[in-house]
């Protein structure tokens, strides 16, 4: 079963990890994570900021409700 959100900061062996995504998300996400960070982002910021660029694109998770 697919993770339904994101939920902060997952790393693994260093790398930001999103659980439940698919490989081809994780490739994206970590190419725009990095992307993020250079840019002077603090980690969480880009860590949801790199999410929600990826998901518009994929649709992989369902929009979060407020």
């Amino acid at each position: 079963m697919a993770a339904k959100y994101f939920f902060g900061i997952a790393y693994k062996y260093g790398r930001p990890v999103v659980q439940g995504a698919s490989k081809k998300f994780q490739k994206l996400f970590e190419k725009e994570y990095g992307e993020d960070r250079a840019a002077g982002l603090s980690t969480s910021s880009a860590f949801k900021s790199a999410a929600e660029k990826i998901n518009k694109k994929l649709k992989e998770f369902p929009k979060k409700d407020k």
